[in-house]
């Protein structure tokens, strides 16, 4: 039975992070695209390249018009 609550609470523990780690980076894909707004010059972010990777892990670049800055995040941004 302690074995049982240890499998349990091991597997709680594994699913806590994994969530943790998610809302990280949509949290930190929000901040970086600034709803769309360069934080370099004040121009507008552009979809520009995204990157398939085998474990699943997308990335999508979003240069801006303007100046050129490119940021990454984890998710398409609207």
């Amino acid at each position: 039975m302690k074995q049982l609550i240890g499998v349990i609470l091991f597997l709680a523990a594994i699913v806590g992070a994994m969530y943790l780690g998610l809302r990280y980076e949509a949290r930190m894909s929000k901040e970086a695209y600034n709803e769309g707004v360069c934080s370099v010059c004040g121009g507008e972010y552009r979809f520009s390249s995204v990157a398939h990777h085998k474990n699943g892990s997308d990335k999508f670049y979003y240069t801006c018009e303007d100046c050129g800055h490119t940021i990454m995040t984890y998710r398409v941004m609207k």
